[in-house]
């Protein structure tokens, strides 16, 4: 799991992680900053994670994984909003 801050001038989060979107520790980061930074961010949470389905098989794993396409597009969702 990492948190990267998506900032350039405005303050927004990305929790990123390889588990599944829901129940995981990023919608728990997610929650606790809507939480308590709410009027602090300029900018949308937006997570990063593994689909919300059974971990795969080794074989089609990369397709699970957070890829640097998704984690670049949520970047680019953050810093438009």
């Amino acid at each position: 799991m990492s948190c990267r801050s998506a900032s350039l001038g405005s303050r927004a989060s990305e929790p990123m992680q390889e588990a599944p979107r829901v129940c995981g520790f990023a919608a728990e980061v997610a929650a606790v900053l809507a939480e308590k930074a709410i009027f602090d961010l300029h900018g949308p949470v937006i997570r990063v994670t593994g689909y919300d389905v059974p971990y795969p098989y080794w074989q089609i794993e990369d397709a699970y994984m957070p890829s640097e396409a998704r984690v670049v597009d949520a970047v680019r969702r953050v810093l438009v909003a």
